[in-house]
């Protein structure tokens, strides 16, 4: 049990990101769901599927403080999938064999959005769910401790106060080789060291940076840079 209970945690730092950005970046090649648009009903779309809560902690995204959820469901992620389109027929959806992205609109104003991943076994799904009370902020700022590559600007940002986990997603121009040895320059010089391709470690305390960046075929590259406690 505590192994999965460790699993949710660590699926839920993962995702987190996932769900502050995704709505963004989906491609209309990987989701076969065609997005749909407009107002969703009034029922919370957070508790349309019951479950089990698992946890809930204080989260920033893009400078906006909200809370994010995870719940545990029994229900087949099929049936997740049919229950919430026919509940919420006018929120966006996007999806892909494993994974759903819901967003919809409250008629308060805020923005609700839930994200579900196919896990299998007892508890076949896990749910993701946060609430923007007045929308997700678009102007994501650098966050403090981060290197930047240069050129590079912030397209959403994640901060877990409670594990001291910090994430940046970015774009630039400069080819994915040439963020790598900013960032890499960068850390080096102030103590890092380098464990394997893209992860840096320090101690005192003990730390670990991420850096995972592609560039597309029209020259623009998206990364991510995550900062987060390693326990030993």
């Amino acid at each position: 049990m505590r192994r999965g209970k460790h699993s949710v945690k660590t699926a839920a730092i993962a995702l987190s990101m996932a769900c502050s950005a995704v709505a963004t970046t989906l491609h209309a090649d990987v989701f076969t769901l065609s997005p749909r648009s407009g107002k969703g009903g009034a029922g919370i779309a957070a508790d349309a599927l019951g479950g089990s809560t698992v946890s809930s902690e204080d989260i920033e995204i893009n400078g906006l403080e909200t809370t994010l959820t995870v719940k545990l469901l029994k229900t087949s992620f099929e049936d997740c999938v049919r229950t919430l389109i026919r509940a919420f027929p006018k929120a966006k959806f996007a999806a892909n064999k494993t994974s759903l992205l819901m967003e919809v609109k409250r008629p308060n104003g805020s923005l609700e959005r839930v994200y579900l991943v196919r896990i299998g076994g007892i508890f076949p799904v896990i749910q993701f769910s946060m609430e923007f009370p007045k929308g997700l902020p678009k102007n994501a700022q650098w966050p403090a401790g981060i290197p930047r590559p240069g050129g590079s600007k912030p397209t959403s940002s994640v901060n877990l106060p409670e594990k001291k986990f910090v994430s940046v997603s970015f774009k630039t121009s400069l080819p994915a080789e040439r963020v790598a040895e900013d960032v890499s320059a960068d850390l080096l010089s102030s103590g890092w060291k380098e464990f394997g391709s893209g992860t840096f470690i320090r101690n005192n305390p003990t730390e670990i940076i991420i850096v995972t960046a592609r560039t597309d075929d029209k020259g623009v590259t998206r990364g991510t840079i995550i900062r987060r406690p390693l326990k030993k």
